[in-house]
């Protein structure tokens, strides 16, 4: 452990602090590592998360942080995307962005520490099968 403007924090913890206050300083700041940033997807269905994700999505995504999402069986139907809106792809969403399907591709997904808004992941064909993600 050590100790940061008084806020103890171990070698898993790789945020900054902004100020002597202990204030984080952007959203996820002080938050660990730990939790998985590549995820397998599967299925594609029109109940919530509307997807199945292995292993299980988090509720929100962490700006500085790189999330992987892997074709693991998704439905034809159901064309995986990743963006900032429906049909809104910026450019640190890369891979196979235009949708995936059955078992072959990847999108990469490199939030910028700056960004703060939601994350879309959903169905290219659907817009009643979107999930926003907060970051």
């Amino acid at each position: 452990m050590s100790e940061r403007c008084g806020i103890q924090a171990d070698a898993a913890d790789t945020r900054a602090w902004a100020d002597p206050g202990g204030t984080p300083a952007y959203p996820g700041a002080g938050r660990r590592l730990s939790e998985p940033t590549a995820f397998t997807v599967s299925g594609g269905g029109f109940t919530s998360p509307y997807y199945t994700f292995s292993p299980a999505l988090p509720s929100d995504l962490m700006p500085g942080v790189t999330y992987t999402f892997t074709a693991g069986g998704i439905s034809a139907s159901h064309p995986f995307r990743v963006g900032t809106a429906r049909g809104t792809t910026p450019a640190w969403v890369t891979g196979t962005t235009t949708g995936l399907t059955g078992t072959g591709g990847t999108i990469t997904v490199a939030i910028p520490s700056t960004y703060s808004s939601s994350v879309f992941l959903y169905c290219n064909v659907h817009p009643s099968m979107t999930l926003v993600v907060p970051t």
